[in-house]
C-alpha cells in the first residue's frame, strides 16, 4: 500500500503489506490486538479488504479471535498464494 494508506496500530507498527502485517501480528501485544479488534470491529480486515482489495482474505480473517489465529490465517492464505507461481 502506498505511505499514506499504511495501517498504524495503537502501538506505532507501520503496516503497508501482508508480510508487515504478519510480522507485527507476531510481536503484537495482546491489548493492541484486542484495541483493533472488537465485537463490533475488526480493523485489520477492514484494511486488507478496503487498502489492499483483498475480499475473501479479509472475510477470513475477521473472525480471528486473537493475534496468532489471525497470523495462522495468513499463513495459510500466502501459502496458498506461493502455491500458485
Amino acid at each position: 500500500a502506498a505511505p499514506e494508506r499504511a495501517f498504524w496500530t495503537c502501538d506505532r507498527i507501520c503496516v503497508r503489506n501482508l508480510l508487515e502485517l504478519a510480522h507485527g501480528l507476531g510481536s503484537m501485544r495482546p491489548e493492541a490486538f484486542q484495541h483493533h479488534v472488537t465485537g463490533q470491529r475488526n480493523d485489520f480486515s477492514l484494511w486488507v479488504g478496503g487498502v489492499l482489495a483483498m475480499p475473501d482474505l479479509a472475510q477470513s480473517i475477521a473472525g480471528a479471535r486473537d493475534a496468532a489465529h489471525m497470523l495462522q490465517m495468513l499463513a495459510q492464505d500466502m501459502s496458498l498464494l506461493r502455491g500458485m507461481l
